[in-house]
């Protein structure tokens, strides 16, 4: 079309050609508005869709923010994580499934073994401080079915022992790898071997505990070597309660032991720092120890027995006591009396890898000892010697047989320094003010009744210097007593008979009115022991009391001795105004303890 005077040329431009101008800022300024309008129009209409998609990708980045964090935590080292992270660490525990690793491919759709009264619950609860007999579905009550695998202290040992399904107990050794090993800065605690030798085969200990407690039924005992692993290890046990659900054991050689004096763990700071952060748990308190074919001493003493039972008198949860193998043999006596001061006590025997145990030292030990009271923590080799032999079964307590019974005897105490222990062979005294006394008066009438009464046992003083006697150290048995408190133990009047370890041996009044009229004491001497057999006969005020005290071996491997006796006698009236008959026994001088042994009354 041909141009006309009176039109303007208009002007065709593409992008491509770049032929035509842009647009004036007013076009744009109208395209911006009019889209500014739809989008306030959308938001009028759809408001509230905007808004729950909005919090919807919110939610959704946070929680992929979290879950990132919690796998790369948890594939390093919960201990590593500060707050925030070791939260988050907890939660993806909760909420995702771990990261796959090679436990579980191997455990994750299989039962978990080995059989516990948890798989015949239909709610899960926590036995973390079940007995190991009453948790375990054993065929026998006894402590040999109990089966443990030591020292798994890696990664690798730990697929292994939990490839066992029928193993029960895993024992592994605590440890802190230090950022500052001199300062002790910054701990993480690891299950690893020794120190020296944290590699990457070492396993942080809640790691540790999750792969065990996720996948089988099987216990734990931690070993402590020191109080400050303890302090940094159990608040993270405290933080895994509702994790654990298996038996839990704490381990720390808490008193010194056969030939050795230190003390590696302060008994009661690691007492007191289980029972904060991980009451529901067992105990297993050791005695440091060595040995060598030539170690002076054969056995746990009684002092180490007696400093035990001192230990665990105020712990409330289970306690078993580590026992090594060497040294129980010829440690009966001392064990089944800290075994029977309480049901909650039980042993746990263990070896070292270069000890010389004899066998038969093993099955005697086993033979004379309730099954359901010791577990072995052994070599197969043990185990299979031993598992035919059947342990003790303890006889019950007859009241008319001439046996000991601690249930006829009340223990006084006047101070708070001193103790009584009564346990179900022997009593142990310490301290002038400790008594037991008979519950029931013991009155001799021959003429009238036909009655005697017969009172003996055994006396075995305690001295940590066997060559040293404490001057006016004594045991005494106290016939026609007036009882104690009341009165007053320096007022207790009767017929005593006093033993001393130099041998020294006397009958006497003590504290009677008429004591004056008569010379009422006689004494005599043995050489000097420190065990001794006594025999006191009371026929009532018409005869004589007569009483014979012998020597006596204080163990069956000691050397042979002297078979040599005193006998004492004299006659006594009564003072029916003021005596009651009780029978009491005490030490007198010194602090040492007194084991009174097969303490017996009859007629």
């Amino acid at each position: 079309m041909p141009n006309s005077p009176n039109t303007m040329p208009v002007l065709v431009w593409s992008r491509s050609s770049g032929s035509c101008p842009r647009p004036g800022r007013q076009s744009q300024m109208r395209f911006l508005r009019r889209k500014m309008l739809r989008v306030k129009r959308v938001l009028n209409t759809h408001w509230r869709l905007v808004m729950v998609s909005a919090l919807t990708l919110t939610t959704i980045y946070f929680v992929l923010n979290i879950r990132k964090k919690a796998i790369n935590s948890t594939r390093r080292n919960y201990a590593d994580m500060p707050g925030f992270q070791r939260d988050a660490g907890r939660i993806a525990d909760m909420f995702f499934n771990p990261p796959e690793d090679e436990f579980d491919k191997e455990f994750r759709d299989k039962s978990r073994l080995p059989p516990s009264v948890e798989t015949m619950e239909d709610t899960p609860k926590l036995h973390t401080g079940d007995t190991l007999l009453g948790y375990f579905l054993t065929m026998y009550v006894d402590g040999m079915e109990i089966t443990w695998s030591s020292a798994v202290n890696s990664r690798s040992l730990l697929f292994l022992a939990m490839q066992d399904y029928m193993l029960m107990m895993v024992e592994a050794d605590v440890r802190v790898k230090w950022s500052d090993t001199k300062k002790k800065n910054n701990g993480s605690v690891l299950i690893a071997p020794i120190p020296t030798k944290l590699n990457e085969d070492s396993v942080p200990l809640q790691r540790y505990l999750y792969f065990l407690s996720r996948y089988s039924n099987k216990g734990i005992q931690l070993n402590f070597p020191d109080i400050e692993t303890a302090r940094i290890a159990l608040p993270q046990l405290n933080g895994m309660k509702s994790q654990l659900h298996a038996p839990v054991w704490l381990h720390a050689d808490v008193l010194p032991g056969p030939n050795l004096a230190e003390v590696p763990v302060d008994p009661n700071q690691f007492i007191g720092l289980v029972q904060s952060n991980f009451p529901s748990s067992t105990l297993l308190l050791g005695w440091a120890t060595t040995w060598s074919p030539d170690a002076p001493q054969i056995r746990y003493s009684w002092y180490n027995v007696i400093e035990m039972a001192k230990t665990c008198a105020g712990a409330k949860q289970p306690v078993s006591f580590a026992v090594r193998a060497i040294y129980a043999r010829k440690s009966i006596r001392q064990l089944r009396f800290l075994l029977s001061l309480t049901s909650r006590f039980s042993l746990t025997v263990w070896t070292d890898v270069y000890d010389i145990m004899p066998l038969p030292d093993l099955v005697h030990f086993r033979k004379n000892m309730d099954p359901k009271r010791v577990h072995y923590n052994l070599p197969e080799n043990f185990m299979e010697s031993i598992k035919s032999v059947n342990g003790q079964q303890p006889a019950p307590i007859d009241p008319e047989t001439m046996l000991w019974n601690r249930n006829l005897w009340q223990p006084v105490l006047m101070d708070d320094v001193s103790l009584v222990f009564l346990g179900a062979e022997q009593a142990v005294l310490e301290g002038e003010a400790s008594w037991i006394v008979s519950k029931i008066p013991y009155q001799a009438e021959l003429q009238a009744k036909g009655k005697t009464v017969v009172v003996e046992g055994k006396f075995q003083f305690l001295s940590r210097d066997s060559q040293k006697v404490v001057k006016g150290e004594a045991a005494r048995v106290i016939i026609r007593s007036s009882g104690v408190n009341p009165p007053a133990p320096d007022k207790v009047q009767g017929v005593q008979l006093v033993v001393r370890p130099d041998g020294f041996i006397e009958l006497s009044e003590i504290n009677m009115q008429h004591a004056s009229l008569y010379d009422l004491r006689t004494s005599g001497h043995l050489p000097r022991n420190d065990c001794y057999e006594f025999k006191i006969v009371d026929r009532g005020e018409d005869y004589p009391i007569f009483c014979e005290v012998k020597l006596l071996k204080c163990e069956e491997e000691d050397s042979d001795l002297e078979a040599l006796s005193v006998s004492l006698h004299f006659k006594v009236p009564y003072e029916p105004e003021s005596q009651m008959y009780y029978i009491a026994v005490n030490p007198i001088g010194g602090k040492q303890p007194l084991v009174i042994e097969n303490l017996v009354v009859y007629s």
